[in-house]
């Protein structure tokens, strides 16, 4: 089963977020299925590639490089997945 991983984690150089507006950069190499995550803030996710789909409760949502998503702060399960690389 797969540890919980908090939204400050993400952002390692930061020991504490106060602010009310904060721009965290993440980089996935390897597709992750039903990661725990708990956001301590409320969250707007953009994706450059691949499909985001996050759990909470009572919904799912599904994030695209089309689409952006916004998150409310709360304990959720994460699943990414890559664009798979075609060689022709």
């Amino acid at each position: 089963m797969a540890d919980l991983i908090k939204s400050q984690e993400l952002q390692p150089d930061r020991k504490q977020n106060n602010d009310a507006f904060s721009i965290c950069s993440y980089v996935s190499n390897k597709q992750a299925q039903g990661n725990k995550i708990l956001l301590e803030q409320n969250f707007i996710n953009f994706l450059e590639k691949g499909e985001k789909v996050v759990h909470y409760a009572n919904k799912a949502t599904t994030i695209t490089n089309a689409r952006f998503a916004i998150l409310s702060s709360d304990h959720c399960l994460m699943t990414e997945k890559l664009m798979l690389k075609i060689r022709h």
